[in-house]
């Protein structure tokens, strides 16, 4: 394993699973025979044609972009396989959720930069509302240190995860000082945890979704109508979005927009 790629083990599975608890095997292997070095370029590539897009903006908004200072091939980095939830509104709470897992073919891999104490200083093609990469300096100071890129280094030393997976639409927050969340997830044997940022605890992901922590966070959406409302959807990337619309139901992703190395 290369120093870059600082944890973790480094065919395709993007449909619907059907083999329960077996995608973690699926998801592990697709990751193993994963050409890194091609979906280094591709988010690369990426994430600079956003940027010219935002700073095509900047003569019409006259909001500052800074070019992205980052290049993925010279820096230590932590990959981060996107996953999401399918046909979620057939989805109880006596189900297993593993059934509604696949792998997000229109984001895939994300990038976490890291220096040598696994400190995170950037993240490159992250699903998210708006924009899709992040370098902690660019932002306020207030946000810093709440900043949901923060949360590897301490993800890495508690749980010695094999892999790392982040859900988008799991990320997020609904007011109260607890209600922040990053969307990361992890596979340890057979099982994937969902990590929760605000207090460092993982729960087995069925425990999460149907007795996780609900008290002043984030959790708080996690009933039944909102999870089948909420986790049918994600999100388009910024430099395909043709309209006000970040999101669209999952699975629909047209062809172009899917990033699949061969």
């Amino acid at each position: 394993m290369k120093l870059k790629y600082l944890v973790m083990v480094a065919g395709m599975f993007l449909g619907i699973n059907t083999y329960s608890q077996d995608i973690v095997s699926v998801i592990k292997d697709f990751y193993k025979n994963a050409d890194m070095n091609c979906y280094i370029n591709k988010a690369q590539k990426r994430m600079m044609e956003e940027y010219k897009l935002l700073a095509q903006w900047d003569s019409i908004y006259g909001v500052h972009y800074p070019p992205p200072e980052i290049d993925l091939h010279q820096s230590i980095i932590v990959p981060v396989l996107n996953v999401q939830f399918l046909n979620m509104e057939n989805y109880n709470y006596s189900d297993d959720i593993y059934d509604y897992i696949a792998i997000d073919s229109v984001w895939v891999f994300s990038f976490v930069c890291v220096d040598k104490k696994i400190k995170e200083y950037a993240a490159v093609n992250f699903p998210a509302p708006s924009g899709s990469y992040y370098e902690i300096n660019n932002l306020p100071k207030a946000f810093r240190k709440k900043s949901n890129l923060i949360m590897i280094k301490n993800l890495i030393n508690r749980h010695k995860p094999e892999l790392i997976l982040r859900c988008a639409k799991l990320a997020g927050g609904i007011g109260g000082k607890k209600a922040c969340d990053d969307g990361y997830m992890y596979i340890k044997g057979d099982k994937i945890y969902k990590f929760v940022m605000y207090d460092g605890k993982s729960y087995e992901l069925n425990e999460f979704f149907r007795k996780g922590p609900r008290t002043d966070s984030i959790y708080d959406y996690l009933n039944l109508d909102n999870i089948r409302l909420y986790l049918c959807k994600s999100y388009i990337p910024l430099i395909y979005r043709k309209d006000e619309r970040d999101s669209r139901r999952t699975g629909n992703a047209p062809e172009n927009e899917k990033m699949i190395c061969p």
